[in-house]
């Protein structure tokens, strides 16, 4: 547990600028409720001229900040987390089931030493590991896609979720 809130107190210390709003926000949503064991986490606010606030003005669209941790929360609202989640390296991972007829599985991965700027993001690749089939992962602005029985996939900074069935 210790070596847990350091890394994430080291990840934080070395800071996600402004621009990188939606990155920063939906990977701290996994370490501080799954590692931490949080409750609850204030990680922006819905109308303030920061970049990572979640809504741009009390009139105005939501922030891409606030669309990724939506898209979160849906990932992790209902579902039970099946292991704490961990780092190897710099690959971050958290594994989820949910009730569902399907079986549903899902694990959420990243890559924390990858990095967003100017609307571009660096990868690497990953390797599924073997043992469940997942057929489709989603990313935090909701979009789907079909793995196609890929064995690797590019991560970043920003999670994606990968399924064994669509999201009860």
């Amino acid at each position: 547990m210790v070596q847990h809130r350091r890394r994430l107190e080291q990840s934080r210390r070395r800071g996600v600028p402004g621009s990188r709003p939606s990155g920063r926000i939906s990977r701290e949503i996994f370490p501080a409720s799954a590692i931490l064991g949080c409750r609850a986490r204030v990680l922006g606010s819905w109308d303030s001229p920061n970049p990572a606030a979640l809504w741009t003005s009390p009139s105005g669209p939501i922030s891409e900040a606030g669309t990724a941790y939506g898209e979160v929360s849906r990932w992790i609202a209902g579902a039970t987390l099946t292991n704490a989640c961990t780092a190897v390296g710099p690959i971050w991972t958290c594994s989820f089931t949910r009730l569902s007829p399907s079986g549903y599985q899902a694990l959420a991965v990243w890559d924390a030493s990858q990095d967003c700027l100017a609307g571009k993001c660096t990868t690497s690749n990953f390797a599924i590991p073997g043992g469940v089939i997942y057929t489709q992962f989603r990313d935090v602005t909701g979009r789907v896609t079909n793995l196609g029985g890929a064995t690797r996939i590019a991560i970043g900074a920003k999670p994606i979720l990968l399924e064994t069935a669509p999201l009860p």
